[in-house]
């Protein structure tokens, strides 16, 4: 089995681009949790092997002349049609009315044109909507709320009220009844859960970006839930 073949069944299960990083960090957990000669294989495969195996992916189909292709989204990677096929793969597809556009829809397009490449979590640490909605209602359930951000702290002050900002997510959670993850930074990817378990006064962890796997925080000893799991 080669590199290659593994990086296409990731980007092809995938609904979303993945970058080298988030694939080596796969390949790793299969290595640790399967423990077979092919998963061990790959665990210490280098982020360049990864990108290089993508590209090689890329040129493979483009002389095989086949109707997709491996395309390099905000630093990931992802497998999508060749664009000389969409008319007859549009048809596959309603085609409604556009609507018009609200004014948050409106700003995200402006980030997203100033900003580009971005990420669905650097855009929402620059509007400052989607946590403040999610702890302005932990609040008024009587919650005290301690939050890290390793991007979108200055943002966040500015419309969120009562909130201590941690200088780590280690510290945002020491004494907490439970941890929350509501953006999907590296940072937050590869948290030492032993350590976690650790600091919280009890073992809850609510993951609303599915960051996670639910068996990995059961082996910790992390009480996990994740969105739609």
């Amino acid at each position: 089995m080669e590199l290659k073949q593994v990086i296409e069944s990731l980007l092809f299960a995938s609904p979303r681009a993945l970058s080298a990083r988030e694939m080596r960090l796969f390949l790793k957990e299969a290595a640790d949790f399967e423990h077979t000669a092919e998963t061990v294989a790959f665990k210490d495969v280098k982020e360049s092997d990864i990108e290089a195996a993508a590209r090689a992916l890329d040129e493979d189909y483009k002389n095989a002349g086949r109707a997709f292709q491996v395309l390099e989204i905000g630093g990931g990677f992802q497998i999508g049609s060749r664009p000389e096929f969409a008319p007859w793969i549009k048809q596959l597809f309603e085609q409604p009315r556009p609507p018009r556009l609200s004014p948050p829809a409106l700003e995200t397009l402006a980030i997203i044109a100033y900003r580009q490449p971005i990420t669905r979590a650097d855009i929402e640490a620059v509007r400052g909507v989607a946590v403040d909605s999610i702890i302005q209602t932990l609040q008024d359930a009587g919650a005290q709320v301690a939050a890290y951000d390793p991007e979108g702290v200055e943002q966040a002050k500015l419309v969120l009220q009562n909130v201590h900002y941690a200088e780590s997510p280690y510290a945002a959670i020491e004494g907490a009844d439970a941890m929350v993850l509501v953006t999907e930074w590296d940072a937050f990817r590869a948290l030492d859960l032993a350590r976690v378990k650790s600091l919280l006064k009890a073992p809850v962890v609510v993951d609303l970006r599915n960051v996670y796997r639910p068996e990995e925080m059961s082996r910790h000893g992390l009480s996990y839930s994740g969105v739609g799991r």
